[in-house]
C-alpha cells in the first residue's frame, strides 16, 4: 500500500515529509477516530523518537499505539 493512502491527516503527511530523520516508507501509519497506530522497523533511537513525536504534536491525534521497532 502506497504510504500516503494510509494517513488520514495532513498535518501528519506534511509532518513526515519534512522530516529527515523518519523514513515515512518504512512506517505504516493508520488513523482511526484520532487513535493513531504506528508499525514497522526504524533505523534508530533517534527516528524512533521523532516519529512518535510527530504523532503526538499532531492536533487531531488524541490516542498513540506504539508498534514500532528498531531492527537489529
Amino acid at each position: 500500500m502506497e504510504k500516503k493512502q494510509a494517513y488520514r491527516s495532513p498535518h501528519l503527511v506534511a509532518s513526515f515529509d519534512r522530516n529527515a530523520f523518519v523514513d515515512a516508507d518504512s512506517i505504516d501509519v493508520k488513523v482511526e477516530n484520532g487513535k493513531v497506530t504506528l508499525s514497522g522497523g526504524v533505523t534508530d533511537q533517534i527516528a524512533f523518537r521523532t516519529a512518535v513525536d510527530i504523532v503526538r504534536n499532531t492536533p487531531e491525534v488524541t490516542d498513540i499505539v506504539n508498534n514500532l521497532f528498531i531492527p537489529r
